[in-house]
């Protein structure tokens, strides 16, 4: 039962997706196909450094070391739900109004996968607090530029961490307790603390990704968002 723990993840994402997808209009979703697509690709190409230094789920596949449906998966619907969570729930619409930014937008994702690389493979910082951070502080940095970003960011990062939780809870602490415990690579590290049996690092993850996929999109199109007519 153990190799159904990370693609698990994945697949309890869907209907929280098709929820947000259902609700949205064209532009959107086209948004949330182009740019999970590019999460999901993502995904599979930085899993292995991952695998290196937090942890190493069985495989549904059987093969070790591959996790290409699991990441992409998991890549996919959730870049999809980052960016699309807080203009759904709050019936929002974009409306360009500021001036684009997409030559930064660009150099910000840009640094946030070279510090990763650099950091988590050379000076062998752990990789997943390297990106969360390093994706935290960018939105910070797009905040600081554009003020009428903090709520969406605040509101997807917290939104987006409550959604796992909940993923969590059921997956790993009703079907499968103890599988933390069992993959975590940090879990007889000092890093070793759980909240409701969950690794502390995955709330700073989760939060992290939703603080900075909700607005990356806006920042580089100049978009604010107001209410709908």
């Amino acid at each position: 039962m153990d190799k159904f723990g990370y693609i698990g993840i994945g697949l309890s994402m869907f209907p929280f997706w098709l929820f947000l997808y259902m609700r949205v209009d064209g532009a959107v979703k086209k948004k949330m196909i182009k740019h999970g697509l590019i999460g999901g690709v993502i995904a599979i190409a930085t899993e292995h450094i991952f695998i290196g230094d937090y942890w190493v789920p069985p495989p549904i596949s059987g093969i070790k070391g591959f996790y290409s449906l699991e990441d992409f998966i998991y890549g996919f619907l959730i870049v999809g739900i980052s960016l699309s969570i807080y203009n759904t729930l709050f019936k929002l619409e974009p409306k360009d109004i500021y001036k684009k930014q997409r030559a930064l937008s660009y150099l910000l994702v840009f640094l946030i996968l070279g510090l990763f690389y650099l950091l988590s493979t050379v000076y062998h910082y752990n990789s997943t607090l390297v990106i969360s951070l390093a994706m935290f502080f960018a939105a910070l940095f797009m905040i600081i530029l554009r003020r009428d970003l903090w709520k969406k960011a605040l509101f997807s990062g917290l939104a987006l961490m409550s959604i796992l939780l909940f993923i969590y809870l059921v997956l790993f602490d009703l079907l499968l307790p103890g599988w933390w415990h069992r993959y975590w690579l940090l879990a007889d590290s000092d890093y070793a603390y759980y909240i409701l049996s969950i690794p502390w690092i995955e709330y700073v993850w989760y939060f992290s990704i939703g603080f900075f996929m909700s607005i990356i999109g806006d920042f580089s199109h100049g978009r604010a968002n107001g209410k709908k007519k």
